[in-house]
């Protein structure tokens, strides 16, 4: 097989598969504003630089970074 054409319908393959349509409606995130301040308030108590979270429910993953600074809380 030529390259070019290999090449061609990798490239076709991939615009195909990169467009996904989810099956359902995306499950609600379980981080609220009240998980932020409540991560936010543990960072400065123990006095802890940052956290990276993620919560796994069946197909459902969720993750986070949080950090904690003088100027910036949990993005």
């Amino acid at each position: 097989m030529p390259a070019y054409l290999f090449v061609s319908i990798a490239s076709l393959l991939l615009l195909v598969s990169a467009h996904q349509i989810p099956l359902s409606a995306p499950a609600p995130s379980p981080f609220t504003s009240a998980f932020d301040k409540l991560v936010a308030d543990s960072l400065d108590r123990w006095h802890c630089p940052g956290l990276a979270i993620a919560v796994i429910d069946g197909d459902d993953t969720f993750s986070k970074v949080c950090f904690f600074t003088k100027d910036v809380k949990c993005p």
